[in-house]
Formats: structure tokens, sequence, C-alpha cells
């Protein structure tokens, strides 16, 4: 996947999303996997994705492959999955308020799966 995702990448303008989409709906809203970037712990609410117009459906911690529903009191760490339902520009808004200014256009955070 990581050979195709940079032959793609240069081959067209879409750039490579630093989520890992997992099902495309109608009206541009899509379910994506989203890697945890902070830098500690941190709870859900504080991540504040309603502000992001982004729904948590589920979280998976780090390479498990159990998937748990989300509480808003649930702390997440470096590494967790959290799996939302949103607009695809949310998706796009979240990823870069995660990584914050120091973030470079262009990088996957899931390049290596699939």
């Amino acid at each position: 996947c990581k050979l195709v995702g940079a032959m793609l990448s240069k081959a067209t303008s879409l750039g490579i999303r630093r989520y890992l989409p997992l099902l495309q709906l109608d009206e541009g809203h899509s379910i994506a996997e989203h890697v945890f970037h902070g830098a500690g712990p941190q709870l859900l609410s504080e991540l504040a994705l309603e502000e992001h117009r982004l729904h948590i459906l589920a979280l998976r911690a780090g390479d498990a492959r159990d998937i748990t529903l989300s509480t808003t009191d649930h702390r997440v760490t470096p590494g967790d999955v959290i799996i939302c339902f949103g607009p695809d520009r949310a998706h796009d808004d979240f990823e870069t308020s995660m990584l914050g200014e120091n973030s470079v256009p262009g990088q996957t955070s899931l390049s290596g799966n699939g």
C-alpha cells in the first residue's frame, strides 16, 4: 500500500490523507480511522471532536484488534485509533488540529496499513 499511495500522490492532485477512510458515504461524508498523535494520554472530551463535526463510533488501542465503544471520559493514548463519522473536510480539519502547526502536509500516519 505504501508504494501505491506514493504513486497515486505523484500521479494525482489528491495528495495523501493522514487518516484511513473506511467507508465513503453520500454527500461527502465518510467513516475513517484517525491515529491519536497527542504527546500523552488525553480524554476524548478534550479532543473537541464535536467542534470538528465528527462523531466517535469506536476506539481501538494501538495495534489491538479489539474495538470498544467510546465514552467522552475515555482516555486515549498516542497510537490509539479513533473511528469517526463525519464530513470529509472535518476529518482533514481534525487531523490538522491534532498534529498542530508543526505538521508536514502530505505525511500519512497510516502509511503501512493495508
